[in-house]
């Protein structure tokens, strides 16, 4: 989903886990995810729990970007928000209102 201004983008994906019953951690999938997208530094991690983990970054363009992992048992959830827009702004804060107000549901 992208904004009327083009600014910010959301985006949602789902994994679905038939190997084992418990829930995968999502500490472990933000690491990867960083890993994957060369962030090393300048990450604030608001939540970092087995079941929900929150994170924000700058990255080399001056995005913001919001990840936020959600787990339960065989299914991980993973919410992105990437703006250019500054802090304060209306769009960036619903952007970061949909990232912290998405959900797993049974």
């Amino acid at each position: 989903m992208v904004s009327p201004s083009e600014k910010t983008a959301i985006h949602l994906s789902t994994f679905r886990f038939t190997s084992s019953p418990t829930p995968p951690d999502t500490r472990q999938y933000l690491n990867l995810y960083l890993k994957a997208n060369g962030v090393r530094t300048g990450v604030r991690t608001r939540k970092y729990s087995r079941l929900v983990t929150y994170a924000e970054y700058l990255d080399k363009n001056s995005i913001t970007w919001q990840i936020r992992f959600l787990s339960k048992p065989r299914r991980l959830l993973l919410v992105t928000c990437n703006t250019g827009c500054r802090r304060g702004t209306k769009e960036r804060e619903q952007g970061r209102k949909i990232v912290e107000s998405a959900a797993l549901l049974t």
